[in-house]
């Protein structure tokens, strides 16, 4: 941030530095002059920090702030600068300086005289300036130059006179064109002015502007600080940057006590104010990029701290004064818990909100379609968006309104608020001061107002800004006027100028539109998805801030961290690569892991879809994940009739059905008939024990019986059959009659 800071400065500083000078090649001094005396010399020489590969050396006069407007009998006051921009050293030599003698009657004719396209004549000569020997890479500005009024030829009527400084060293030759205000009487019209300035921040991408560059910003000295003390008193109008706004209200009680005060002191401010975009979105580049209709915030929750409590209300508004105060660094009851909404959190009394401020330069006539379509009344253009010369601020392309920007008056006043030495603000003041009595004195300018803005990018000291505007509202052909007057003028029509798109910033923007439709996607999976979404588009407004364009390399990798943060959030949520799964069972619940990188709390459906009949799967399972943790979820599945590999694809939706992250695939392997032939089996074997023995119960009680039978007849034969006296005797024994019983 502090780097942007520091490159804004010496953008600015580098263009004030160039303000005057110009380079061509011109005919010898002593064609134009023969013997003139100069009234004062001095040198002074200085290092340059670089050696530019160039074949001539520059010129630039430096107009003297006293000598803007010369009368009565002032004198011309002024120092010459040689410039030696070669590798080579530059011999001594000499500059003729000269004027014209007749006062410029249009804009046409000044710039054509200052860019040398069609140089005025300048016969009177003024003074000859010895140049001493100028070293490769350096530089030799003379000691201040007096030209005494009568010796200027000065017209009679108020208006711009030309000049030329011509520098001549053996062959080397280099001229400059500059002009000064002839001022012996009273300019005979006047214009209106109306001056814009821009109230923003160096560019951020992250959509609100935290708490520390805040402080930083608001601080004594700081930017947004010194851009208050130089409008406070001076009849301008302020674009505003919501974000700065949200951005200290969306702190409450924890913003500093420094940006709480300037937000305060805005809205005691006089002047009239309108809205940027949030962000100071480029319009333009929105409407390049193909959108319908601007971009706008949709939710800044995700900036409101967590502990949020709203900033309480000073002394004067309390409504009971006998109420106890809350304990020191407590909120009142009231307060806490009181998360504003994002109206409350971008509310202000607009003079108007219905005027657009685009890039410079960078605006087709279809965008002005989109724009109305968005609710703009007004767009602001600059005069090198148009084709040809606007005759005044206010004009009309095709069916739309637009107040021209003035390059012209614009570009010496910038110069002047972003001077650093005192010589440079003279200069810008003294060419704004031409510009001014050269347009007032223009064919129907009488009653004209013109438009002047002051840049994004650099941060105006508090007295280069202030002294700026005073210079500029004191000058006797201007009258300040309220912007919201100019918008009430008549209008002239103009015509806009075709122009190359920068077509890698349309690309840029189309990424970034496209990437928010993704995010918008994912954001379903989140409990609360205004946090994601209001981010998001936050910071792209951010990154489609007008202030990029001056830092091409920066905005580049602001981009490529963004989307960066966007692949990595788009695939913060998944399943994890499950491992394969045999299945011996008829019901069983598959486990697998989602994973949630994200910041935020997300509730995700888990749904598995089989790849044959093999395999039943239960309902979706509903899951909830917290911010950067893991959780396990069971799929229920029922094994069908036949074995074999089943390929189980599961996926991740939102609640509302959108997809989430890849699907991934488990193979299942199912042999779920195992059980069933092996109960079969058993109940088999059990049968055949059963059967076995009640097949041996049988034989065994089948060989009793057969015995008995046997030993039954064997009796029987033996009671029949005749015995000898011996066997009878034996018969009547114990053990026979025992065998007889038996």
């Amino acid at each position: 941030m502090t780097r942007r800071l520091h490159k804004s400065l010496l953008r600015s500083f580098a263009a004030t530095a160039l303000a005057m000078v110009f380079s061509v090649p011109s005919a010898p001094a002593s064609a134009l002059l023969s013997s003139p005396e100069p009234v004062h010399t001095g040198a002074g020489t200085t290092t340059r920090s670089a050696v530019d590969e160039s074949t001539e050396p520059t010129v630039s006069l430096d107009i003297d702030s006293e000598s803007a407007s010369v009368g009565g009998d002032d004198p011309l006051r002024l120092t010459i600068t040689i410039d030696n921009t070669t590798l080579t050293e530059l011999p001594g030599g000499s500059v003729v300086l000269s004027a014209g003698t007749v006062t410029i009657g249009s804009r046409a004719s000044l710039h054509a005289h200052l860019d040398g396209s069609d140089p005025l004549p300048t016969p009177t000569g003024l003074v000859e300036i010895p140049i001493p020997t100028v070293a490769a890479g350096t530089s030799f500005t003379s000691d201040p130059i007096v030209v005494e009024h009568d010796r200027l030829s000065m017209p009679a009527d108020y208006g711009a006179v030309p000049l030329s400084a011509v520098f001549s060293a053996g062959e080397i030759t280099a001229q400059t064109r500059s002009t000064y205000v002839a001022a012996a009487t009273s300019p005979t019209s006047t214009i209106g002015l109306s001056i814009v300035m821009p109230v923003t921040t160096p560019t951020e991408q992250s959509g609100l502007i935290g708490a520390e560059s805040l402080a930083t910003y608001t601080a004594p000295g700081g930017i947004l600080t010194r851009q208050l003390d130089g409008v406070i008193g001076r009849d301008v109008t302020l674009a505003v940057d919501p974000m700065i706004i949200a951005s200290i209200r969306a702190l409450g009680q924890a913003a500093p006590g420094t940006a709480t005060d300037w937000l305060d002191r805005l809205a005691t401010i006089p002047n009239d104010m309108f809205p940027l975009q949030y962000a100071d979105a480029d319009g333009a580049l929105q409407a390049a990029a193909g959108l319908d209709a601007l971009l706008d915030p949709t939710s800044l929750e995700f900036g409101i701290p967590g502990d949020y409590a709203g900033v309480a209300p000073t002394p004067a508004d309390t409504a009971d004064p006998e109420a106890t105060p809350p304990p020191e660094g407590e909120a009142p009851e009231d307060l806490e818990q009181q998360r504003p909404t994002l109206d409350e959190l971008l509310s202000w009394e607009w003079t108007s909100d219905d005027v657009l401020w685009p890039a410079e330069g960078a605006v087709a006539a279809d965008d002005l379609e989109m724009f109305g379509a968005s609710g703009i009344a007004e767009t602001i253009l600059t005069s090198g968006n148009l084709d040809g010369p606007a005759v005044g601020a206010a004009s009309t392309i095709g069916d739309s309104q637009v107040l021209v920007s003035d390059d012209a008056l614009s570009t010496p006043l910038r110069e002047a608020t972003a001077a650093v030495t005192s010589s440079d603000f003279a200069d810008a003041i003294a060419e704004l001061t031409a510009e001014a009595a050269v347009t007032a004195r223009e064919a129907g300018a009488t009653g004209r107002t013109m438009l002047a803005t002051l840049d994004r990018g650099w941060p105006p000291t508090a007295a280069g800004l202030g002294n700026a505007l005073d210079a500029a509202f004191a000058l006797p052909t201007v009258n300040a006027v309220p912007l919201t007057q100019v918008r009430e003028e008549e209008r002239t029509d103009t015509t806009m100028a075709g122009f190359e798109p920068d077509s890698g910033r349309i690309g840029a923007a189309k990424l970034l539109i496209e990437r928010e439709k993704q995010l918008g996607t994912f954001s379903s999976v989140l409990a609360v998805p205004e946090l994601l979404i209001g981010r998001e588009r936050a910071q792209i407004l951010a990154l489609l801030a007008v202030d990029w364009r001056d830092t091409p390399d920066e905005w580049t990798a602001a981009l490529v961290e963004h989307n960066q943060q966007t692949t990595d959030l788009l695939g913060s949520v998944s399943i994890l690569n499950p491992s394969d799964v045999l299945l011996v069972g008829n019901e069983s619940a598959i486990p697998f892991g989602v994973r949630n990188d994200s910041p935020y709390d997300i509730a995700v459906e888990v749904t598995a879809v089989p790849s044959n009949i093999r395999l039943d799967v239960g309902a979706p399972q509903t899951i909830e994940v917290a911010a950067e943790s893991r959780q396990t979820v069971r799929v229920p599945v029922k094994a069908q009739l036949g074995n074999g590999d089943v390929s189980l694809t599961v996926t991740l939706s939102s609640l509302t059905g959108e997809r989430v992250g890849q699907p991934v695939t488990a193979t299942v392997a199912v042999r779920a008939d195992w059980e069933g032939i092996g109960s079969v089996i058993a109940v088999l074997f059990v049968v055949a024990m059963l059967v076995a023995g009640i097949v041996r119960t049988v034989l065994r009680r089948r060989d009793h019986r057969s015995a008995r039978a046997t030993a039954a007849a064997d009796a029987a034969a033996s009671a029949k059959t005749p015995s000898s006296p011996e066997a009878r005797q034996t018969d009547h024994t114990p053990g026979s009659r025992t065998k007889e019983n038996e």
